[in-house]
């Protein structure tokens, strides 16, 4: 025969398992909470009931808080550190002293920079022909060299013996004189790799190829090679 199990053993032990299961999915903070209150009696109960979870609340907070806190990215501020790339450092060299530039250290002569802080702004009236057929051949050919002009100027001279056309040195002083613009010379590396300028005026060859900047055949003299 089996053995009869009464319905009150039955219930029992379901009640002690829902019990269990129950503490397990409240957990241990909010179980020990309960466990005071039942150790109070009603009046007093109700009167904390609200203080030991508002504590608990806060407890969760904080924790949050101090998570938060960690999580947060730490900013870097980055001040006067020099690249190891060549090509940055020149570049920021180059940005700073463009930062710091002025006519009194550019090159330029006192009268140009008069003229150039005291332009005139009349309208231009140019009326010689010579002179405007003059202006017309060196604005078009600006990007070719000094001997493009002369070569041009010696055509129109052997075709024209009368038309006295300006010479090219002629023609850039009247062009500094009407407009108070004047040009400056910047020598370039003999293999064109860069202009002695900004972090290389003050260098003797050319960190790139290595060739020297002035020519060596003349000693003592700084004339450059390009």
């Amino acid at each position: 025969m089996f053995p009869k199990f009464s319905e009150s053993t039955d219930e029992s032990q379901n009640d002690e398992e829902e019990d269990l299961l129950e503490k397990e999915m409240i957990g241990p903070e909010f179980q020990m909470s309960i466990d005071k209150l039942a150790k109070l009696d009603l009046n007093e109960a109700s009167a904390n009931i609200h203080s030991i979870f508002a504590q608990t609340q806060e407890d969760h907070q904080a924790d949050t808080s101090v998570s938060n806190d960690e999580e947060d990215p730490i900013e870097i501020i980055v001040v006067n550190i020099k690249s190891e790339v060549d090509d940055i450092c020149i570049a920021k060299e180059f940005r700073k002293q463009l930062r710091t530039a002025q006519l009194e250290k550019s090159g330029l002569s006192k009268q140009n920079i008069f003229r150039l802080q005291n332009s005139e702004e009349a309208e231009l009236d140019i009326d010689d022909p010579i002179l405007c057929l003059s202006l017309d051949i060196f604005l078009a050919i600006s990007n070719a060299s000094e001997q493009t002009y002369m070569d041009v100027h010696d055509a129109l001279m052997h075709y024209h013996p009368s038309c006295e056309i300006y010479s090219h040195d002629k023609i850039k002083r009247v062009i500094w004189d009407l407009s108070g613009i004047d040009s400056m010379a910047i020598y370039m590396c003999v293999n064109t790799c860069l202009a002695y300028t900004g972090p290389f005026a003050e260098m003797d060859k050319c960190p790139h190829c290595g060739e020297l900047r002035y020519d060596p055949l003349k000693l003592g003299q700084k004339i450059s090679q390009q």
